[in-house]
């Protein structure tokens, strides 16, 4: 009885930090946002069965905490997104420096694309999206078409990308 309470506890603990890893996801440095972009992806495979993976060939570094924050806030609505729409097998996020100050963040899946969603349930991970974009005085583009799936592609400048 004892080794199975410990057991539990501990898979409640293991929980608990998940959960709070996701109220807090990107750490206080500037390659907090690849870390925890690659956890995503990770994390997305495993639970979804759905093949996802970070594709960042090059350290990317975004100094601004909250910046770093909306972006993968972006990414994991569109990977959501891809997760429960698409009907995708792969899904790919790639965080690149396009420039010295450009960083672009893209998440595509191979999937339906948009002009054949299923019914919508009313919700707003567009909306939310194109609005954290617009707080980090950033671009979204939405590129979607048959037999390609969907992108959604970022792109920021300024201060906060070093």
């Amino acid at each position: 009885d004892v080794r199975q309470i410990a057991a539990l506890l501990d898979d409640a603990i293991t929980e608990a930090r998940t959960i709070a890893g996701g109220l807090h996801p990107v750490t206080l440095d500037a390659e907090g946002l690849t870390f925890a972009l690659r956890e995503l992806a990770i994390n997305v495979s495993r639970l979804s069965g759905i093949s996802c993976q970070l594709d960042c060939p090059l350290p990317v570094l975004v100094a601004d905490n909250a910046v770093a924050t909306h972006l993968y806030r972006i990414a994991q609505e569109a990977v959501n997104n891809a997760v429960r729409h698409s009907h995708a097998t792969e899904i790919t996020i790639e965080l690149t420096n396009v420039a010295e100050d450009l960083v672009a963040l893209k998440v595509a899946d191979n999937g339906v694309d948009l002009a054949e969603p299923p019914k919508r349930s009313g919700g707003m991970g567009m909306a939310i999206m194109q609005y954290r974009v617009r707080l980090i005085g950033g671009m979204l583009v939405i590129d979607s078409g048959p037999g390609r799936g969907t992108t959604i592609a970022c792109q920021i400048s300024g201060k906060s990308v070093t």
